[in-house]
């Protein structure tokens, strides 16, 4: 998918699809492709994540570059937003600048690498103290 697209449309959809999107808006983020992406928020749909995704923001766990990398939309017409960012290609370009061979790959760890030392869950008693002195008086958590 990653490989042949020229733009990224996120229609409703669950788990699986927010996988998807947020991997591509991550990617897109890092600076791994120069495809724009799209959400098809029908009906309000993606109300919630929009939300979530300003909230994340607004508490200092986000940047607003990354939430400025979407292009929302009601319905098909963002199609034609999304179609007119399309990067183009010159005579002169590289075709794989916007093809990547392989979407990126995580790196293995080896043996007596640091990071092989850490717990897998670390204490989370500790963690959620130091979150809760952080959280303004009569916020929720």
């Amino acid at each position: 998918m990653y490989r042949e697209a020229d733009a990224f449309v996120t229609l409703p959809g669950g788990i699986g699809t927010m996988e998807e999107f947020f991997e591509v808006l991550t990617w897109r983020y890092l600076g791994l492709h120069p495809k724009p992406m799209g959400l098809v928020n029908t009906d309000g749909y993606y109300d919630p994540l929009l939300a979530f995704i300003d909230h994340s923001i607004d508490r200092g766990f986000g940047r607003q570059s990354a939430r400025d990398l979407i292009v929302v939309g009601k319905d098909e017409s963002i199609l034609d937003d999304l179609l007119a960012m399309i990067p183009t290609l010159g005579e002169d370009s590289d075709p794989d600048r916007l093809h990547d061979p392989q979407p990126p790959q995580p790196r293995a760890l080896r043996r007596g690498h640091p990071l092989m030392d850490l717990p897998v869950m670390p204490p989370v008693k500790p963690m959620l103290a130091k979150a809760a002195k952080e959280i303004p008086e009569g916020d929720l958590l």
